[in-house]
């Protein structure tokens, strides 16, 4: 199963767009009806350290996220913060590092 996103960016208004594609193939489906909860650390703990040190999350979403892949050893969530932080640099023609990032998706994307 592949967790598939686009990112656009506008240099003119500072703005970086993240889309995530809802559920198209069977594993999509199976995601979303993997419905139980499942407990992990804060991935944003860092960044927060007021928030809860773990949460709960829906099993499936998690899964889509969070599954270390065998070929690169990291997340999905990992290579999306990445490419955000690449592509909000590229945006921030005004180099005052004041990006807005917009995050839509529909069906499982949205949950995403």
């Amino acid at each position: 199963y592949e967790c598939t996103y686009a990112i656009s960016i506008d240099r003119q208004l500072s703005k970086v767009l993240l889309a995530f594609r809802g559920a198209y193939t069977r594993e999509d489906w199976s995601h979303i009806l993997d419905w139980y909860d499942t407990g992990t650390s804060n991935p944003v703990l860092e960044d927060y350290p007021e928030r809860p040190k773990n949460i709960r999350m829906h099993a499936g979403f998690y899964k889509y996220l969070f599954r270390v892949r065998k070929d690169t050893n990291t997340t999905k969530y990992d290579e999306i913060g990445a490419k955000l932080a690449h592509y909000c640099e590229l945006a921030d023609t005004r180099d005052d590092g004041n990006v807005r990032i917009t995050v839509t998706g529909h069906s499982l994307g949205s949950a995403l």
